[in-house]
């Protein structure tokens, strides 16, 4: 039985990481806004897989060792092929918001997406039959190797390129053919093996298994431009960093540029992130254009010397604070590797800026890093993170940000000198969005301030392109607003917003047909805020730490008119991104109704099905729900997304793994009591989580041991209901295993969805708590069998 539950370890180890591994190639590929359906195709596989266990039951019955060797070679096998069939597929995320066809091939990629969790699944579902005694033991290797399979597929990402990831991950789950039985070392197995890892070794060294960056990115159109050209490239946990050189149509970057700018701009060439949110490394042989940017203007109110920027990217927003003065110049960054990148693969082309004494670099989640520092700063700079086109699509509708929350805000404002400058610069758009969200986000974090006339502190400024929020906690005096007339009037910039000044003068240069910032400003400033809030056409409820969405502005109840504008281009409006997430919940709900539950339904023969259905399916929505929330929750708390990611999926499963374990040795009579002490222990978690952020000052291994402090106990917990639940299905009826696998599997493919969208609409904090109230109806559904 070892063999087996090793077997079942890494097979669950390799199937993790390909999930995971699969959320970063199609980030490479399209956007970002993959995760939810990722994770929900992927346990779509359990629930078919139950499915498919329930009805062969009778034929698996005197092969399921011979069946499990084979879906173990299946599973390997599946993983390279899937992905380069998805990649075949000729789907735009961008188009599902007006091309029909689209969603059918979503649906496409979805399905052919899941076929390897498919096999995995009926590894552990067959594991599950063939030594049915040890179910809490074989759920704990499925666990804790899923949890290391995590860790690994991390360290992978730091060593090798994603297509050699999915390389190693086959090769590792084609070595655990022969240890799943004396089928899996007979000859014929063995040779075949040896073939499929010389084939794919062939696909590798051929770049077949390289994710293709769609034509609608930056990466691809910039490859487009006569003699540009990629010069470098470097892979990475957080992002796939590629270098673009044009020197036959040289780049101009350079968002809030004034028209009326005398200077021409350096040499520059183009950093990807993923295949798009360009940042350019810019020379420094001449910066005389910096002086005419839109985001140069809190520089003419004050003398800044110590300058703080969020984002340093390619280095040029850090070349322009030098180029205005700056003597100490902060860059905060996110991915340490594009920092290096740029400093030691760049530097003839301007990366050198971040070797300047003048320049101290940090790196982390900005918002942690501001938690641990007590410098204090003459202007904070907040350049756009998103590219021009990702914001005009909205493909960040679901991305969670901690940079344009009420709570970051302050952040900004605390760590400000006495007559600092916060500015934020963000992308325009039409009808306005971001720009309105983020002063109605600065006006609640100057009330929280105790600040009564907030309209003093705030001045906003437009291009052609971008807009400027500055913020000042001591307010802009008749010399500021003096200063800042002449700035935008020597440079053609429009005064959005300043405080007395008239309608009339908002609209006078990048002439819109009304002055829709200025008056948008005005009345959110005024006591009619709520009402303009709550009846503009997109959402401009400000973010929070809790629902972080910034990004997000459609309004269902504006859907009908931007579908009758969409030969007008109205439907790109309605937010890609979001609607992903809507399609992929809709893909969920239909996908795992039609593949299991209306078989499940249909085959539910066993004593008790009724309560098996209600209490896997709870305990199936709930612990998603909650391993998502807290995920998002220990961004701010560990400093880096992917330190909370690793984190929260290996603490859970791990610590989970061990919990189902130890329900072997549960007592019988306080088995009812395990889902009571989760509930309890879910509650606890969410308060913590609420008010743990005020650690991120501490070291990190402190700040760690917190977060395992939160989610060891309470995934302790969390791993007992599963096998205590089908211990009793079994015994009632051995037929509902197959059953509870499934519906339990079909639940998740609910939640991993779900779970997102209540938390754009109701908060992280309130989707712990719908996770608490399943597993209170999973008690009280396990009280009455």
């Amino acid at each position: 039985m070892k063999s087996l539950r090793l077997t079942v370890a890494l097979v669950a180890g390799a199937a993790l990481a390909y999930e995971l591994l699969l959320i970063r190639l199609l980030a490479v590929v399209h956007w970002q806004h993959f995760v939810a359906m990722i994770v929900s195709l992927a346990l779509l596989s359990y629930g078919i897989s139950g499915v498919y266990l329930t009805l062969a039951s009778r034929r698996l019955e005197t092969c399921r060792a011979r069946a499990l060797t084979t879906n173990t070679v299946f599973f390997a096998l599946a993983m390279p092929l899937s992905f380069l069939t998805a990649q075949s597929i000729p789907f735009n995320a961008l188009e599902i918001v007006w091309d029909p066809r689209q969603v059918f091939y979503l649906a496409a990629v979805y399905l052919v997406l899941s076929v390897p969790f498919l096999f995995a699944a009926n590894v552990v579902g067959l594991a599950l039959q063939i030594a049915p005694a040890g179910a809490g033991r074989t759920y704990a290797a499925d666990l804790i190797g899923a949890g290391l399979g995590a860790i690994a597929l991390l360290l992978l990402t730091m060593v090798v390129p994603l297509d050699a990831v999915l390389l190693v991950l086959t090769l590792s789950a084609l070595m655990a053919v022969p240890i799943s039985g004396a089928h899996g070392r007979e000859a014929h197995v063995l040779i075949s093996v040896v073939v499929a890892a010389l084939a794919l070794a062939v696909a590798y060294n051929a770049g077949a298994l390289a994710p293709k960056v769609s034509p609608y990115k930056g990466l691809a159109r910039a490859l487009t431009v006569i003699g540009a050209q990629q010069i470098a490239s470097r892979h990475g946990p957080i992002a796939q960093i590629d270098v673009v050189a044009s020197p036959t149509v040289p780049f101009r970057y350079a968002p809030g540029l004034s028209l009326m700018t005398a200077h021409a701009l350096p040499d520059q060439v183009a950093v990807f992130s993923d295949g798009d949110a360009m940042t350019p490394v810019t020379a420094d042989n001449d910066p005389s254009y910096f002086g005419d940017l839109l985001s140069s203007a809190p520089f003419v109110l004050l003398d800044a010397q110590r300058v703080l920027v969020v984002g340093g990217g390619g280095g040029t927003p850090v070349l322009q604070a030098l180029s205005q003065g700056a003597s100490l110049v902060t860059a905060m960054e996110l991915d340490a590797r594009l920092i290096s990148f740029v400093r030691d693969e760049l530097a003839d082309a301007g990366g050198a800026v971040y070797e300047d004494p003048r320049v101290s670099v940090e790196v982390g989640e900005a918002r942690s890093l501001l938690a641990r520092s007590v410098a204090r700063f003459d202007v904070v700079a907040v350049p756009p993170v998103e590219s021009f086109a990702a914001a005009a699509a909205g493909t960040q509708a679901a991305a969670a940000s901690y940079l344009y929350t009420r709570e970051a805000i302050a952040a900004y404002l605390d760590h400000l000198d006495t007559d600092g400058v916060l500015s934020m610069e963000r992308w325009v758009k039409l009808p306005p969005r971001s720009t309105l969200k983020l002063v109605a986000t600065v006006l609640g974090a100057l009330k929280a301030r105790g600040i009564q006339a907030p309209a003093e502190h705030v001045v906003v400024l437009r291009s052609w392109d971008t807009a400027l929020v500055m913020v000042k906690v001591s307010a802009f005096g008749e010399e500021d607003r003096a200063q800042i007339r002449n700035f935008a009037t020597a440079r053609g910039f429009d005064l959005a917003y300043l405080s007395g000044m008239p309608r009339d003068e908002a609209n006078r240069r990048n002439v819109w047909e009304a002055p829709y910032l200025f008056d948008g400003i005005t009345t959110l400033l005024g006591p009619d805020r709520d009402e303009f809030i709550e009846r503009y056409k997109f959402d401009l409820t400000p973010a929070t730490d809790d629902r972080p969405f910034f990004f997000r502005f459609l309004r269902w109840r504006s859907l009908p008119e931007l579908w009758a504008q969409r030969s007008q281009g109205g439907t790109i409006l309605a937010q890609s991104g979001y609607l992903m997430i809507v399609a992929s919940l809709t893909q969920a709900l239909l996908l795992g109704g039609l593949l299991v539950l209306v078989p499940v339904t249909v085959l539910r023969k066993g004593r008790g099905a009724g309560a098996t259905f209600g209490y896997f399916g709870a305990i199936g929505l709930a612990f998603l729900m909650i391993e998502i929330a807290v995920i998002q929750k220990l961004v701010l708390v560990l400093g880096h997304p992917v330190y909370a990611v690793t984190a929260t999926l290996a603490g859970f499963l791990v610590f989970a793994g061990i919990g189902s374990a130890a329900s072997e040795r549960w007592p019988e009579a306080y088995r009812h009591w395990v889902l009571v002490v989760v509930v309890v222990l879910i509650a606890l978690a969410a308060g913590l989580l609420i008010v743990l952020p005020a650690a991120a000052g501490l070291p990190l291994p402190l700040r760690a041991a917190l977060a395992i402090a939160i989610i060891g106990p309470l995934a302790f917990m969390m791993g007992m209901p599963f096998p205590l639940g089908l211990t009793r299905a079994a015994e009632l009826d051995p037929s509902n295993v197959p059953w509870a696998w499934g519906v339990n599997g079909a639940a998740s493919v609910v939640s991993a969805v779900l779970a997102t969208l209540l938390a754009m609409h109701l908060g992280f904090t309130a989707t712990m708590l719908i996770g608490a109230v399943l597993y209170a109806s999973a008690a009280l559904s396990a009280l009455s069998r």
